[in-house]
């Protein structure tokens, strides 16, 4: 059985992918999870987590009398806060629990009597990820203004076809309004939804003024 350790403030992987990877590849035990959650204003910048604020951590790592663990992480990221703290735990890990550690990302295993040759790998599998996330957290960035800008051009666009959609079809098609506005009719129904609910309402607001105005006379 594997002891599978997540965190928050990790980049880019919230905890919720962590675990997922971890159940993807066969680790995840929910009755040997350790879980460390910061606060948000600690977490939102992972660079400046500091080891001695993951005490789930430290009691994954603490010494045993069990020998041959398992260690399991989604990510170098998780496990270590730079790759100064990654050496150090893996030193932990060995020396406390002769464990060997599991990074799912890469399926590297780091065992606790792989040397240096196996810290250097692991401090390079940190790097590899650390790299891999930068290019992860810019393409979300990207994508997420990229959907807001085309929110805000739609909002725009709506501004036209808002006042065009009650009016009667013979008046003005629906493809017309489509092309004054520059969206697509599919996409016209479903912000406005159905055009003849629309038209119905405004043909009750029409004969309501109409009988009210009737009335004040």
């Amino acid at each position: 059985m594997a002891r599978c350790y997540v965190r928050n403030g990790v980049w880019g992987w919230t905890v919720e992918a962590q675990e997922k990877a971890l159940a993807d590849a066969g680790y995840l035990d929910s009755t040997a999870l350790y879980r460390d959650t910061l606060k948000p204003a600690l977490a939102k910048n992972p660079s400046r987590v500091r080891p001695e604020w993951l005490p789930q951590r430290v009691d994954l790592l603490r010494p045993t009398s069990r020998r041959n663990d398992l260690i399991a992480v989604a990510t170098p990221l998780a496990l270590g806060v730079s790759e100064r703290d990654l050496a150090n735990v893996l030193a932990s890990a060995g020396k406390n629990r002769r464990a060997t550690v599991v990074f799912v990302d890469s399926g590297m295993r780091v065992e606790p009597d792989g040397g240096m040759a196996a810290a250097a790998a692991a401090l390079e599998a940190w790097q590899t990820a650390r790299l891999q996330s930068r290019s992860k957290t810019t393409k979300i960035a990207g994508n997420v203004a990229a959907a807001e800008a085309k929110r805000r051009i739609t909002a725009e666009k709506m501004k036209i076809a808002e006042p065009l959609w009650p009016l009667p079809s013979d008046e003005i098609s629906t493809d017309e309004i489509a092309e004054r506005s520059g969206l697509s009719v599919k996409t016209l129904y479903e912000y406005l939804r159905e055009r003849s609910i629309a038209q119905r309402r405004r043909e009750r607001s029409i004969k309501r003024k109409a009988a009210k105005e009737s009335g004040d006379d």
